[in-house]
């Protein structure tokens, strides 16, 4: 092995961040690692996963030629409404745009589709209009009509704002060749947005790379399992928001060479689902769906749903048993919470709210903070009772809080089904046989048999998605959107045969997908490594 002969591969998870080291020209895994994601901090996750897996590798850092990173830091920014405070401007066209923009100024001026002047750009009111934007914006984007064909427009009004005004500017032709001038403002928009959460992440690691005394090349994987240079990766940040699936369809790609397949990533957070034909990862060239906003950003054909090891499971008034969507730390991974008997009980929110570990001068005036750092720990009923705020608005600031790491929520999930069974042991049985026996009291039925049901109705949900995504690329629809009450129907039993195997990645994946698979009537792949499945394909991206 050369003395820098190694690719390091990073994914940042909703619920943990994997590491791998790799070999290509043994093609062999030399390391892995997992460590659980910080939200707040996702640069930490990064550092962490590093320093372990090389720990773990007993490997030097001199050694390691590059780093592949694949996250989900573009995704969470643009659901979690963060990110630079944008001035838009719009040349050529007067339509209404609903985008995320601080403010939006039309202009005249573009060109049309063989690249001809239509109007002079009015640099008069782009001028008067950044001066009014200013104290109120982070960063400029801009998008003229036709300026795929000629953007001179687009390049006078990022000059002239940035003599007014010295911020970053973002223009379409920068990100995108295609016609839609709506699509084409949209993704130069997100791209303006996620500025200053793609610099700090980029500078953190490099400042990490930096500690480690290592010095490899750098590169985010891209939506469609390509790579962009780190330092790219701030100004085309948009770009990396599908990352983390795409990470996966690659590593997918290399195990089954020129099959067609299925791939499953069961996550703690979600599952996602993507697809392979004939050896080669499935892209939507149509452009991916940002936060709601249509763009022209590449990405693998992706279907995500709300449900993974970690998932809620909740008892309904009525006895229906749900798991998802919301990610919870399942009792068997939290030892500070209360025994579960104390605050678990059916037809509840069925979760404990605890101080979490990052705190501010915001949080003693905080209600829902006050609350909970006095209490130590609560039910959400009680959290509820004691705060005259409606229950949607406090499922939503615990929400916010939750990313925040100001608190954490505590509940049984698909995780402690499975400690309660005897099939993983990662954390403290015990208390997940507690909570376990308390919704099967309330049920009257056996503690064993509940937990069996856990893991049927998460089965249930991943087998929906998979249905419901193999159903669109057929048909264009859902198959639950075509026929919701399936399986409850008293007149009608529809069978589905998946003809293309599953190919399982995720920390779950060897629990959960192997009954998808039987339900479904297919064959199911287990690859090696593919519990850090999308850390290796991010490293197998690189390596080409």
């Amino acid at each position: 092995m050369q003395v820098k002969d190694l690719i390091l591969g990073i994914d940042t998870g909703g619920t943990y961040t994997d590491a791998v080291v790799f070999a290509p020209g043994d093609k062999k895994v030399i390391a892995t690692a997992k460590v659980a994601t910080n939200h707040r901090q996702l640069a930490d996750s990064v550092t962490r996963a590093l320093e372990t897996v090389l720990q773990e590798g007993d490997i030097a850092p001199e050694k390691l030629a590059r780093l592949a990173i694949s996250t989900t830091l573009a995704t969470n920014a643009v659901v979690e409404g963060r990110g630079s405070r944008v001035g838009l401007f719009i040349i050529g066209t007067t339509r209404p745009f609903d985008l995320p923009a601080e403010a939006i100024r039309f202009l005249d001026g573009g060109h049309d589709h063989l690249g001809r002047e239509v109007k002079p750009l009015d640099l008069g009111a782009l001028v008067d209009a950044v001066a009014l934007m200013r104290p109120y914006t982070d960063a400029y984007a801009v998008c003229a009509a036709m300026s795929m064909e000629n953007p001179a427009h687009e390049k006078v009004a990022a000059k002239a704002i940035e003599l007014v005004d010295p911020k970053p500017v973002f223009c379409s032709y920068q990100v995108s060749s295609r016609a839609g001038i709506r699509e084409r403002a949209a993704t130069a928009l997100i791209n303006a947005r996620l500025l200053p959460e793609m610099q700090s992440f980029v500078a953190a690691v490099k400042h990490a790379l930096k500690l480690l005394g290592a010095s490899p090349k750098v590169s985010m994987i891209r939506g469609d399992g390509s790579y962009l240079p780190l330092d790219e990766a701030v100004r085309r940040a948009a770009e990396t928001v599908a990352s983390g699936p795409a990470a996966s369809i690659v590593f997918g790609s290399c195990k089954v060479p020129g099959q067609t397949a299925l791939v499953v990533d069961v996550g703690g957070t979600t599952t996602d689902i993507s697809r392979i034909e004939n050896g080669r990862p499935v892209i939507d060239q149509q452009g991916s769906l940002i936060g709601g906003w249509q763009t022209h950003v590449a990405a693998v054909d992706t279907y995500t749903v709300g449900i993974g090891g970690d998932s809620r499971v909740v008892v309904t008034r009525k006895g229906k048993l749900l798991v998802g969507p919301l990610r919870v730390v399942p009792v068997c991974m939290d030892r500070h919470a209360p025994p579960a008997d104390t605050w678990l009980r059916p037809a509840t929110a069925g979760v404990c709210i605890l101080k979490g570990k990052q705190t501010d001068q915001n949080d003693t005036t905080d209600p829902v903070m006050q609350k909970v750092a006095k209490a130590g720990a609560m039910s959400f009923e009680q959290l509820l009772a004691g705060l005259s705020m409606a229950e949607p608005l406090l499922e939503a600031r615990l929400k916010h809080l939750v990313h925040g790491r100001k608190i954490k929520v505590v509940g049984f999930t698909p995780t402690d089904a499975l400690h309660v069974l005897g099939r993983i042991e990662l954390g403290d049985c015990q208390r997940a046989i507690i909570a376990a026996r308390t919704f099967a009291d309330a049920l009257g039925i056996e503690v064993e048999q509940f937990c069996r049901r856990v893991l049927d109705v998460t089965c249930d949900g991943i087998q929906q998605a998979v249905l419901d995504y193999t159903f669109r690329a057929e048909t264009g629809k859902t198959l639950s959107g075509f026929f919701p009450r399936r399986t409850e129907s008293r007149l009608l039993e529809l069978g589905v045969k998946l003809l293309v195997p599953l190919l399982g990645l995720g920390a779950a994946a060897g629990e959960l997908l192997p009954q998808v698979a039987e339900r479904l009537g297919t064959e199911l792949i287990l690859p090696g490594h593919c519990q850090v499945g999308s850390a290796l394909g991010a490293a197998l991206a690189f390596a080409g």
